[in-house]
Parts: structure tokens; sequence; C-alpha cells
């Protein structure tokens, strides 16, 4: 009996050792096993702790690439419009500087005391293209005077008498008239631009005193202002011939178109 009830506990033994628990745990350790070494729970893997020592080679792990840790973001691509271009690039250039055209002078004869006055009114027709300026003489074509045995018409500005080539301005300093205009329009005659028949309110330079004073001054045979010397030039030259004080033909400002006015203008035509 004894002998049945021993090989009834070995056999339950033996069978509780090779059943696995009912709730899914895990086997029990082996006696065997390294105890310094922990069980993955499979029984057949098991981790091997790091070594300290060991290099990430050693250790079977890649290590990180600088290089890719901090990748540079390239910058953005300029487009070919705003790109600056060194082959087509110019430097700046400086602005081209306003010709100067020489000095006109006119040649007058004015008192010390009026000539202040006639240099004010010369300027109000002196532009870029025509700089002008007084060449005060003793004796010139044209004389300025305010002294005067003849009394003047309350509403006369001046008086003129002209003899050949000379004329006597006698200025009307006691009118009630603007002095300004005064000067104005006589220096307006003395360059012998377009003169009212009546005296203006005002007087100031026009686009047909610039063709005017162009014509006579800066354009030497250009008579009719358009930046050439040519046959209708000459027309215009062959009708003032003989003519005195012509507003156009004399070259050299005599005042009478004659042959040596031809003689300058055929230096001057352009064939």
């Amino acid at each position: 009996m004894k002998w049945l009830v021993t090989l009834l506990l070995i056999s339950g033994l033996a069978f509780a050792q090779t059943t696995p628990p009912a709730d899914g745990g895990q086997p029990p350790v082996n006696e065997t096993q390294n105890p310094e070494q922990p069980s993955t729970g499979t029984g057949t893997e098991q981790e091997t702790p790091a070594n300290p020592d060991e290099s990430p080679e050693d250790a079977g792990e890649t290590p990180a690439d600088p290089a890719q840790e901090q990748t540079p973001v390239a910058p953005a691509p300029t487009s070919p419009a705003t790109a600056p271009n060194p082959a087509t690039e110019q430097p700046a250039q400086p602005a081209p500087e306003t010709p100067k055209f020489p000095v006109v002078k006119i040649p007058v004869t004015v008192p010390e005391a009026l000539r202040a006055p006639f240099q004010n009114a010369l300027k109000v027709f002196s532009h870029d293209r025509v700089p002008l300026e007084a060449e005060f003489v003793a004796s010139a074509d044209t004389q300025f005077q305010t002294e005067t045995d003849i009394p003047f018409n309350p509403d006369a500005g001046s008086r003129t008498l002209t003899s050949g080539n000379k004329r006597q301005v006698w200025i009307n300093t006691a009118t009630t008239l603007s002095q300004d205009l005064i000067w104005r329009v006589e220096a307006a005659k003395l360059l012998k631009l377009p003169d009212p028949t009546v005296l203006p309110k005002e007087r100031t330079l026009t686009e047909q005193d610039k063709m005017a004073l162009k014509t006579q001054f800066a354009s030497k045979g250009d008579f009719n202002g358009d930046d050439r010397v040519d046959l209708l030039d000459l027309i215009i030259l062959a009708k003032n011939m003989g003519v005195e004080n012509p507003q156009k033909g004399d070259l050299n400002q005599d005042g009478t178109v004659n042959d040596q006015d031809y003689a300058l203008f055929q230096q001057l035509y352009t064939r």
C-alpha cells in the first residue's frame, strides 16, 4: 500500500514539472541558470550587458555622421531677372554737363545812373542758348539818355531818334509808367525782337523771342531757325540785301545786309 502511495506522489510531481501553469505565467527558473544573467522570459535569448569600454563599432552600432546631423540649408536661387550679371553691369555714368554757350556781348552806351535797370532788363531775354551781357562803351550805335529839352508826353515811356545806324533813345523817368517795363521794351528793340506799337502791360521772354535770338546770335546763317544753313536761308538773305537794320541777314552786325554778309554766308552754307 505504501509503495502505491509513493508511486502516485512521484507521478504527480513529474506531471507538475512538465505542465505549464494555468494562468500563462513564466515557467520556474532553472536552478542551474546563472543568477547574474537574468532570463529574457523565453529561456533561449539572453541580453548581453553593454561594456563601457566598447566602441560603437565593436558593439555593432553605426555612429551618426556629424555632416548629416547638421545639414546647412541652401539659399533660395535668385531668379535671372534679379540676379546681378557682372558682364552686363555698367558703372554709373556721370550726368552729362549742360553745354555752355558763349556769352553774347551787347555794345551800348548808357549813363552810369541807368546801367543797373538796363542790365536787369537785358537779363530778362538772356537764356541758356543765348546768354546776354551788356558791354558799355563810349560811343555805341545805340545810346540811352535822360536829359532833353523837349518835354515828354506823360503817357510816353521813351523817345527815339534814328540817324543811319545810330539810335538816340531818351528815357522818360518822370512818367507814371513802370520803369522796368520801359527798359524791357527798349532792350527788346535793341535786340531786334518783335516791337509792339502800343506799350504792352508786360514784356517777358517768349518762344518767338528765343527763336529770334537764336537766329540772330546763336545760329549764324540759320535765318529760319530749322538748324540748317541751306537754300531757304539764302533766299531770306537775298530778300534783305541792302536793307538797313534788318531782323535777319545782318551776319556781321554792321546794320546793313550787304556783300560782306553774303561772303560770310558762303562759309556757313551746307551743300
